[in-house]
């Protein structure tokens, strides 16, 4: 079971201890006797609840991105200055393979400043606009107070044409028109 501070080391050593031994073996950090265990009184089998307990603690260990999404090997990520990448391997800092680049070039980025890239859908769209600012919805920071570096004051000068233009742009191709 997860402590303070998990990792992939302690996952894989409460695994093993239940494998040695019997199923409650894997609880033993958490539960020091059997009344104590998650699984005395729950209806379910032993080996379904630290089945459970296993695969909530790998999806924790995965890298996430700004929006704590979790990233997986495959998906379209994109910086704040709006480069894409593909993640191609889940390591502490993200494996990508970086457009642009040679193919078979790879870089390491720290996944908590990318953001997977989400199909469009009138759902997402209507989230977006909800944004309380330009900055906020194409995703850039404000932390500094100022629109510096934001893609549609660098582009355009002027964020609420930019973030109009975008709306329409994406409502469009969402409709199939031009």
């Amino acid at each position: 079971m997860q402590s303070d501070k998990d990792s992939l080391t302690r996952l894989i050593e409460d695994v093993e201890a239940a494998v040695g031994d019997d199923l409650c073996r894997y609880f033993d950090r958490v539960a020091p006797s059997c009344e104590e265990c998650p699984a005395h009184d729950d209806p379910a089998p032993c080996e379904r609840l630290v089945l459970a307990d296993v695969a909530r603690r790998l999806h924790a260990l995965m890298p996430h991105d700004a929006d704590g999404v979790e990233i997986k090997v495959g998906d379209t990520v994109e910086s704040s200055s709006s480069n894409r990448y593909v993640a191609t391997g889940t390591h502490v800092a993200l494996l990508v393979s970086p457009d642009g680049l040679e193919e078979g070039s790879n870089a390491f980025m720290n996944a908590d400043i990318l953001r997977v890239v989400r199909p469009d859908s009138w759902e997402r769209l209507e989230e977006d606009i909800t944004h309380s600012g330009c900055c906020a919805y194409f995703y850039h920071s404000t932390d500094g107070g100022t629109c510096d570096g934001c893609p549609a004051h660098e582009s355009l000068g002027d964020c609420w044409q930019a973030r109009a233009t975008d709306i329409v742009r994406r409502a469009k191709a969402l409709a199939g028109v031009e």
